[in-house]
This record gives structure tokens, C-alpha cells and sequence, in this order.
């Protein structure tokens, strides 16, 4: 479902002759038809004029306008919250931004050479601004690719923007794109936040934290990092060109448990295992199975970093760390947790789906 973004006055603040009466009429019968016409019923239009004054600019008001597909921006008046708010959309999104604008307004600067629809301050000719702004949005959309409706890009066209999991970087499609560092980053933050309250208590605190070859080894770095400043990190070598098929079952890696024992003592230690994806599981059964014959006192659970298929997590739910106490997450909150549209991780890693 496409979001549709409407900035536009209140009218309790003489920015239209007739107050919100003019408002709520160039809402109902020109701005709303039109995107129902030119996108269908499929869309999300939210309108959030009404109940503010001047520089009250929520959270939920900056989300819109930047996640909005498309945002339709009411110009007269003067309000400054909707030049505000038009503001961080130029700033931030390249296209798919309409002006509209009564036919005698006044605007502090000029904007002229941008995509505007004109509309009749006293009720009459709605039907006509409406197909303008239906045209206007059909345009927008269909050279969504080829066109700039920003004043800031067309500046800098060589900007470049990417909120992770809001904005992908301009042209670029979800199903073909690799992943970039930001987003890497964000999300050892957004594990690093489900379990830092836990861990600041004493619910929940690993004694060693063990990441699989290659790939985990910098995953297990940066969480080590953001949380765990003092709790040991290691590597189990992933040796995926074994013959026997046994990819950990190797001096190394029993060198790596010795020390853990060792270091542990009598103690029942409280693994995390770690990996940056779970493609098949069968990777990470092995390493399980390796360190729970080795260290048969521990208990280990284990934290991907992203997986794109659900149906790896199900062959190894038991010892995800979120089914656990204290997490005890839903499966859904699992999924929304590790999951990703992006076929390759920042370091050229495909992350498959079958």
C-alpha cells in the first residue's frame, strides 16, 4: 500500500479566506479524490492539518513526511509549519512531491519551476484542479526515475540518501540491491537495544560470546562493542571444505572450547553463538551440536544477525536467544527482528532464500 502525505494549512490561521471550511473543501473535493483516482483505493492518505498550531511539528508529522510515496503540499498561506515540513521532504526525497497553490497566492520565494497544480480560491472549478492534480500525480510517479521535484537535488544531483529501513538509496530497487553499511550498523544497534535493558540488569548476561567463521567474527566484534565491553569474544572456524562433512571438528576449534573451559572453571557457562546469516541451518546445527558435546554444562543459544527466509529459523527455533526467558519473543517479532529485503550484505555476501 503506497503512503500519500498531505501538508497542508489548517485554515484557523487566515491562511484561506474561509478559514477551515476552505480547507476541509480543497481537501474533500480536489486533493483526496485525486489521489484515489490516480492510485486507487490501495493507498494510505493522511491529512494532518487539522488540530495544530504553528510549530508544532511531531515525530509522527517528520516520519510521514519522509517515508510518504507521494506528498501533495498545500503552499498557500504562508503556513511555516508546511514550509517547514516541505523542507525536509526536498531535502530528503528526490521526487514524487506536488505543489498546489491558489491562483492569486502570495509565497515568500520562488519555487515556480517545480510541479504545481493551481486551484480557484472560491469554490469553483474543483473538478478541473482535480484532474490537474490527478495528471500531476500520474506524472510524478511514471518519472519518478528521471525527474527531480527537489529543489535540493536538482543542486546537488549527486546527493545521496538512504534512511535504513525507511529510504533506499535513490533508483535503487529492493529486490536487486546490496546492502549498505548504515543498515548493517543500525541493525547490531537495533539487537544491541532488545537486549541491553536485560543485560544492564542481570537477566541476562553471556559468558563468552562465539561467532562462526567468516562471517560472524565482525557481527560478534561490533555487538561486543555496543554491550558486551567485557565479556570475552572468540571464533569457531567454520572448515566448509571438510570431506568428512564435519565443519568444526578440528584442533583449532577444540583448542578455542579448552579455553573456555579453562577460563570458566566450574561454572555453567552462558554461550551466545553468533552468525551474520541463516541461509539453510545446517551451519549453524553443526556448531550447536559442537559446543553443546563439548561444553555439556553450557547453555547456548544463538542470535543471527539477518535471515531472509522464516522457515531457516524454524529448524532451529529451540535455541534462538529471543524464544528464551527473559526475551520470550513472538515468532513474528523474531521474523521482523532478522529479516531482509537486500540480496547481499555490505561485504558482497549473498544472503539466499532457498
Amino acid at each position: 500500500m503506497k503512503k500519500c502525505f498531505v501538508m497542508m494549512p489548517s485554515g484557523k490561521h487566515n491562511e484561506y479566506e474561509k478559514g477551515t471550511v476552505e480547507s476541509d473543501f480543497i481537501y474533500a473535493r480536489i486533493i483526496r479524490p485525486a489521489v484515489v483516482e490516480a492510485l486507487g483505493n490501495n493507498v494510505e492518505i493522511i491529512r494532518e492539518a487539522d488540530r495544530r498550531l504553528p510549530g508544532a511539528i511531531s515525530k509522527e508529522i517528520v516520519k510521514h513526511t519522509i517515508e510518504a510515496d507521494l506528498a501533495i503540499v498545500d503552499i498557500t498561506g504562508q503556513n511555516p509549519n508546511v514550509f517547514f515540513e516541505l523542507g525536509m521532504r526536498y531535502a530528503l526525497r528526490r521526487n514524487c512531491t506536488i505543489l498546489i497553490r491558489q491562483t492569486h497566492a502570495v509565497i515568500p520565494f520562488d519555487i515556480s519551476a517545480y510541479r504545481s497544480v493551481y486551484y480557484d480560491p472560491h469554490f469553483r472549478n474543483d473538478e478541473q484542479s482535480k484532474i490537474d492534480l490527478v495528471d500531476a500525480i500520474k506524472s510524478a510517479l511514471a518519472e519518478k526515475e528521471s525527474r527531480s521535484d527537489s529543489l535540493v537535488f536538482d543542486v546537488f544531483p549527486d546527493l545521496y540518501v538512504e534512511i535504513p529501513g525507511v529510504l533506499l538509496a535513490e533508483g535503487e530497487a529492493a529486490s536487486s540491491r546490496q546492502m549498505r553499511w548504515p543498515e548493517y550498523w543500525q541493525q547490531i544497534k537495533k539487537i544491541g537495544n532488545a537486549i541491553r535493558d536485560h543485560f544492564q540488569n542481570g537477566r541476562y548476561v553471556p559468558s563468552v560470546v562465539i561467532a562462526i567463521s567468516n562471517g560472524g567474527m565482525m557481527y560478534a566484534d561490533l555487538l561486543g562493542r555496543e554491550l558486551f565491553p567485557r565479556v570475552p569474544i572468540t571464533t569457531l572456524w567454520a572448515n566448509r571444505w571438510s570431506t568428512k562433512g564435519e565443519y568444526f571438528s578440528d584442533e583449532i576449534n577444540h583448542v578455542t572450547i579448552e579455553g573456555i573451559k579453562k577460563m570458566m572453571g566450574d561454572d555453567k557457562p552462558e554461550v551466545l553463538l553468533v552468525d551474520d546469516i541463516v541461509a539453510t541451518g545446517y551451519t549453524i546445527v553443526q556448531a550447536l551440536n559442537f559446543i553443546k558435546c563439548n561444553l555439556p554444562n553450557s547453555n547456548v543459544s544463538f542470535m543471527p544477525l539477518f535471515c531472509k527466509n522464516e522457515k531457516y529459523l524454524d529448524n532451529i527455533r529451540e535455541n534462538i536467544l529471543w524464544f528464551k526467558p527473559p526475551f520470550k519473543f513472538t515468532d513474528e517479532e523474531v521474523i521482523k527482528m532478522h529479516f531482509t529485503d537486500a540480496l547481499m550484505l555490505p561485504y558482497e555476501k549473498e544472503i539466499r532464500s532457498s
